[in-house]
């Protein structure tokens, strides 16, 4: 299992352009074949964090591939006050008890 964590600042005067964009790509993220979890989270007021959980780094690599994933990247390359900050970690789900 792949995790990933991303933080996004979008500048004060496109933050209601990042949400409505941001939700556009994850609706369509979320019905992609191993995309076990894509949610964002507000931090402070003009901060997000995101956290998407994949099946296999395969399946990432191919969602990082798709149309939507470029479409979002075009539209809202001018919108961020820094860049994003990406992190990514294999995972082993555990039982405890």
């Amino acid at each position: 299992m792949i995790i990933v964590a991303v933080n996004f600042a979008p500048k004060e005067n496109h933050q209601a352009d990042f949400k409505k964009a941001f939700n556009t790509l994850a609706e369509k993220t979320k019905v992609e074949d191993g995309c076990i979890a894509y949610d964002i989270y507000p931090k402070g007021d003009s901060e997000y964090f995101l956290f998407e959980k994949w099946e296999t780094k395969e399946k990432l690599e191919a969602h990082l591939a798709t149309a939507h994933i470029a479409d979002f990247m075009e539209v809202s390359k001018d919108w961020f006050a820094k860049e994003a900050e990406l992190s990514f970690y294999y995972a082993n789900e555990i039982q405890l008890g």
